[in-house]
């Protein structure tokens, strides 16, 4: 599991803490669209939805199909009409709104749109979940990932520094040292 999946995860967790109820939203686009138009789309429908509930804070997925486009996936901590959002999503091309009260495996289960495998180079680089009026999530940064290898790479690295005199070691040595500290790690 990567750190944008972790941390997705643990703003999940975040929401639930914060919030008495969650709901999930998937938002269907009625055709297919460029990359660009779904991004910026989405942006104008979630200002628009913010007229009506100014204070609905939450996460949003982007779930990719390469033959049929981009759906959002939202987890809100508040109850909005479908009704309406559906009325507001008609200008905006939403063509399917669904939603429910969610639980906490919602996190698991949209974290699997979060893998980039098999996706078409067009959507790499879409942004796989972001934030809802002004939701403070868990951010990437603030994840140290530990393991007895990375620890053995820190000190074989920090050893060759000390060694050269330099701040950074080069590509190259730096996969040596990769190898080193999982072959140490065979050993043990």
């Amino acid at each position: 599991m990567n750190k944008s999946k972790v941390a997705f995860i643990m703003s999940v967790e975040k929401l639930f803490d914060e919030s008495e109820h969650v709901y999930m939203w998937t938002l269907t686009f009625r055709e297919v669209m460029p990359v660009w138009w779904y991004m910026n789309t989405h942006t104008l429908f979630v200002r628009e939805v913010q007229k009506w509930y100014k204070n609905f804070k939450g996460l949003r997925v982007t779930e990719v199909h390469d033959m049929h486009g981009i759906h959002y996936h939202w987890l809100v901590d508040t109850w909005m009409d479908a009704d309406l959002i559906r009325m507001i999503g008609k200008r905006f091309g939403i063509g399917r709104v669904h939603v429910v009260e969610a639980d906490r495996g919602a996190a698991l289960y949209l974290a699997k749109y979060m893998s980039k495998k098999g996706q078409a180079p067009m959507f790499r680089k879409l942004s796989k979940w972001g934030t809802l009026g002004g939701f403070v999530p868990c951010r990437v940064g603030d994840i140290e990932i530990q393991s007895k290898t990375r620890d053995r790479l820190d000190k074989l690295r920090a050893v060759w520094c000390s060694e050269h005199k330099k701040k950074q070691v080069p590509f190259g040595e730096m996969l040596r040292l990769i190898h080193k500290a999982i072959m140490l790690g065979d050993e043990q």
